[in-house]
């Protein structure tokens, strides 16, 4: 079983794995298009394609909540992406859930206030990976330890 992490925006998703190697992740870019919309059927399109290939059956996702980016009309394509994920799951038979940031920062972290410097420095020093990644990346990495800590935490009750 693999579990999952994601991290979605309305320019990239970004999805990682935590496995006896350490993590690894994927990055969907929506490329470069001016406006969330335009951007959305390509970014839906290539989350497709992702679960297609690199989702199996017992495999868990653990997808961030849509978070209010100070921009009406980009929280709710933001929002929109993320059903799209969570719909796609569905249709492949992916055990999934949505967490919200509080929670997973605060389980790993001891915040749920955490900023980006202190969420990279626990990621790169828990797993050894470099610094200098995109924020999503180290985001996605901790959201998938943080699911694996739970589903340990699920099975051994």
């Amino acid at each position: 079983m693999s579990v999952w992490g994601v991290d979605a925006d309305t320019f990239k998703i970004v999805v990682a794995r935590i496995n006896e190697d350490g993590p690894d992740y994927f990055l969907l870019d929506g490329g470069k298009g001016k406006r969330a919309d335009d951007r959305f059927p390509f970014l839906v399109e290539l989350w497709e394609q992702w679960v297609s290939r690199y989702c199996q059956s017992g495999d868990y996702v653990y997808v961030e909540k849509p978070v209010y980016t100070g921009n009406p009309g980009s929280t709710i394509v933001q929002s929109y992406i993320i059903g799209a994920i969570l719909s796609a799951l569905q249709r492949h038979g992916i055990a999934n859930s949505l967490v919200d940031n509080t929670v997973w920062k605060k389980a790993l972290l001891g915040g749920g206030g955490a900023n980006k410097d202190k969420i990279r420095a626990w990621v790169v020093a828990r797993f050894g990976i470099a610094d200098g990644l995109l924020q999503d990346i180290y985001d996605a990495i901790a959201i998938a330890e943080w699911g694996a800590q739970r589903l340990g935490k699920e099975s051994n009750e």
